[in-house]
């Protein structure tokens, strides 16, 4: 199987260049990036464009858009003027906990008798387990009312009907092939792929539900005191920041600016944030972390009382809670995550797949969605985290990427699973161990037809290349007009050339983030922040760096923030070849072929190619390393390269017009044998009186990347084996012996195994990928 892309294959794609709309270029108060964002947006009016940053110029659409509505808001009239006792179930992850508070919240202002329940996630999962609700239900309710679930609970619905019990599903997740025949499903899913409602999440269909429900009461104006929890779960939740979505976002981070909730107030307290400061970002890495904290390792119900309530010491124990399930939710994702990463080492052949499954019997159920993510965002493919119990059902998380939705993916296969449910970016399932082996294999041919049909490339779209140093609030402020960001709305993306590294300091807590210092070629120097990247290979030389920008606050003074996303070398750009001349290459492929070497023999007669190969020693065919290259009309590809990188200089420096790739035999450079080997080569130039050494020529003798060398030479030092003298990127200068450090030689050990294991993962990927699409897209 081949994986959707290497790991690390990011592909930059300049600014777009078109002219922008007349009506647009008059909104003279607004820079051209801002304005070119705007436009991206599908905004071609300075009116459309006002709505975009302006929630108050934007006109929300009826509640009455979504289907079943109307039917159940009477249904619920009749239950208030009846006093019959309402149920609202709900969900435990910032969607549903806001989503529960959100229609307690208003039954309760409009005079409803209420009750809720927020399922447990360790003994009930997602959904509706029929015995808690039969429990539930005993209470004397006669109106369910569901938020953020419901619309797979086919059997669960029909039960309740038959007791009596009318039930109101709504949700946003997506919907099965057969509905629930529920009183009412009202479900954004149901609407046009275009409507404005569509890309609400299950808080914002709960707010819908509300704004008809407080209007039937004459209390139209309450309804905007519950955009804050929409916002939450709207942000927490990773919807799509368009129209009505969006709308509530900007309205409720507003509502929070001006005048927090009691609730929301003391956690942004806990979390050193001002409210007048408060943005997205305050949700995504502050207060959803905490709140999903409770319903990921405890209880969530009592958040919705938490939530709604102006009680000191309610608020205040609450909060204490959050704080100390927050610290322990880090660590169990740290712990997860580092397992995680363990597997890949030992396994590397699981990056083979299109989808990567790892699983263990006891990895906490409720932060294995949360570490999926991370493994996302290095890997760049779908991830399944699955905890399995000996003896029970396996259950687990998905995560995905754009252009897979993997929820389709997963119903496609679940005859093989007990259960399952999402949306096309997330799902959970559970299956029988015996369908394990089944169920990846059948998994990873649908994942497969999928990204042949929208095939997946992993491109990050720079916006706007500017130097860092050239950044001032007054732009960020201009910029700020078109928070919020998330889904649907990126951050802007910035890029720069030629920047230099000057040194890197581990900060945090637990030391897992990075802050850099930064130049640029006229020596002007820029603090970065690089979240999450303790242990991750860092730029070596002269390096393009793409980055965002936000305006923050730190000690009450507004300063100029900047945050790390990808680097490329700067070689990179210039070692590209054409499109032109990649799609005019031909390739003969005997990748899969076994060829004598007299029949190889008779092609370099012929054909008089450059022969390229590393790290064969008993190879009697004539080769050279990737610094021996010279151009030629042909080209043979003995060894695979150990990545793209070194794969396009060799394309740049032989420029050929066909390529013979036969990759049948490969160097042999575990872990232990390139320590041993590099040790032994700066033995051997100690003995001759050689101190300086150049890393290209290391990397090329040993068939791996710089990158390894350098690291192998820092585990060298820590040793105590070496001490580095001077380092001018491209080489290294050494003196013999050092003071041993045993820390950070585990450390380094570990970044070249995960190193070795993505030069392993490429070459896996290049004996079985496209030989157009890996040129062409290199």
């Amino acid at each position: 199987m081949k994986p959707v892309l290497p790991s690390s294959a990011i592909r930059w794609v300049n600014p777009p260049e078109s002219p922008l709309p007349g009506d647009l270029t008059s909104m003279l108060n607004l820079p051209e990036l801002v304005l070119r964002i705007l436009q991206r947006q599908g905004m071609h009016s300075s009116a459309d464009a006002h709505a975009f940053m302006d929630y108050q110029a934007y006109t929300p659409a009826s509640p009455y858009e979504l289907d079943d509505m109307d039917k159940g808001i009477e249904r619920t009239l009749r239950a208030i003027m009846g006093g019959e006792l309402i149920g609202v179930w709900g969900d435990f992850d910032v969607d549903g906990q806001t989503a529960t508070a959100t229609l307690v919240s208003a039954l309760r202002k409009v005079g409803a008798k209420v009750v809720y329940h927020v399922p447990v996630r360790g003994p009930e999962s997602h959904g509706i387990k029929l015995d808690v609700l039969q429990k539930f239900v005993k209470q004397g309710i006669t109106l369910l009312i569901t938020c953020d679930t419901g619309i797979s609970e086919v059997n669960q619905v029909a039960w309740a009907q038959t007791q009596g019990i009318d039930v109101i599903i709504t949700d946003h997740h997506t919907l099965p092939e057969v509905l629930p025949q529920a009183y009412a499903v009202i479900n954004p899913q149901r609407l046009a792929v275009d409507h404005p409602l569509r890309p609400l999440p299950g808080v914002g269909v709960a707010c819908k539900f509300a704004e008809a429900l407080l209007d039937r009461f004459n209390q139209a104006d309450e309804a905007r005191s519950l955009h804050d929890l929409a916002a939450l779960g709207i942000i927490a939740d990773i919807a799509d920041l368009h129209a009505d979505s969006r709308y509530l976002a900007q309205s409720g981070i507003d509502v929070i600016r001006q005048s927090a909730r009691p609730s929301l107030r003391a956690m942004l307290q806990a979390a050193e944030i001002e409210a007048s400061q408060f943005s997205e970002e305050s949700i995504s890495f502050a207060l959803a972390p905490r709140m999903n904290a409770v319903g990921r390792l405890a209880d969530a119900n009592p958040m919705v009382e938490f939530l709604l309530s102006d009680n000191p010491a309610v608020i205040s124990v609450t909060v204490n809670q959050l704080e100390g399930l927050n610290a322990q939710r880090k660590l169990l994702c740290d712990q997860v995550f580092q397992g995680a990463l363990a597997q890949i080492e030992r396994n590397p052949a699981l990056l083979d797949h299109p989808v990567l499954i790892l699983s263990h019997p006891e990895w906490p159920a409720g932060v294995v969605g949360i570490v999926a993510s991370r493994l996302i965002s290095l890997y760049h493919r779908p991830v399944i985290l699955m905890v399995a119990p000996p003896g029970g059902l396996m259950r687990g998380s998905a995560r995905s990427i754009e252009g897979i939705d993997i929820t389709a993916a997963i119903r496609h296969n679940s005859s093989l699973l007990t259960s399952f449910g999402g949306h096309p970016m997330a799902a959970g399932l559970a299956l029988d161990p015996q369908n394990f082996k089944s169920f990846q294999r059948e998994l990873d041919k649908t994942i497969e037809q999928q990204s042949e049909h929208h095939p997946v490339v992993n491109e990050l779209q720079i916006d706007v290349w500017q130097q860092p140093a050239q950044i001032d609030l007054s732009l960020l402020q201009s910029i700020d007009q078109l928070a919020p960001f998330g889904a649907g709305n990126p951050p802007i993306v910035m890029a720069a050339k030629n920047m230099k590294l000057v040194n890197a300091t581990p900060i945090g807590k637990t030391k897992e983030h990075m802050q850099l210092l930064i130049e640029d070629a006229q020596g002007q120097a820029s603090k970065f922040l690089w979240w999450q990247s303790a242990g991750l290979p860092q730029p070596e030389g002269l390096f393009d760096l793409a980055f965002t920008a936000r305006a923050s606050t730190y000690k009450g003074q507004a300063q100029v923030q900047l945050e790390w996303l990808d680097f490329r070398p700067v070689e990179t750009e210039s070692l590209t070849l054409s499109s032109k001349k990649r799609k005019n290459i031909e390739h003969l492929d005997y990748r899969r072929s076994s060829v004598s070497n007299a029949a190889l023999s008779e092609i370099i007669s012929k054909y008089q190619p450059e022969v390229f190969g590393e790290g064969l020693e008993t190879s009697t065919i004539e080769r050279k390393n990737r610094l021996e290259l010279s151009p030629s009309e042909s080209l043979i590809i003995l060894t695979l390269p150990p990545s793209q990188a070194i794969l396009d200089e060799i394309m740049q420096k032989v420029q050929p017009q066909r390529v013979f790739w036969f990759c049948s035999q490969q160097p042999v450079n575990e872990t232990e044998m390139v320590l041993k080997t590099t040790a032994q080569i700066i033995k051997q130039g100690f003995a001759q009186n050689q101190f300086k050494f150049i890393l290209a020529e290391i990397a090329a003798a040993l068939a791996t990347t710089q990158e390894i060398v350098r690291l192998t030479i820092l585990w060298m030092s820590a040793r105590g084996l070496v001490t580095i003298q001077e380092d001018d990127a491209k080489s290294l200068s050494l003196s013999q012996g050092g003071i041993a450090n045993p820390s950070q030689q585990e450390n380094f050990k570990k970044k070249i195994q995960k190193s070795m294991a993505e030069t392993q993962a490429f070459r896996r990927y290049a004996l079985r990928s496209n030989l157009s699409d890996m040129v062409e897209h290199s």
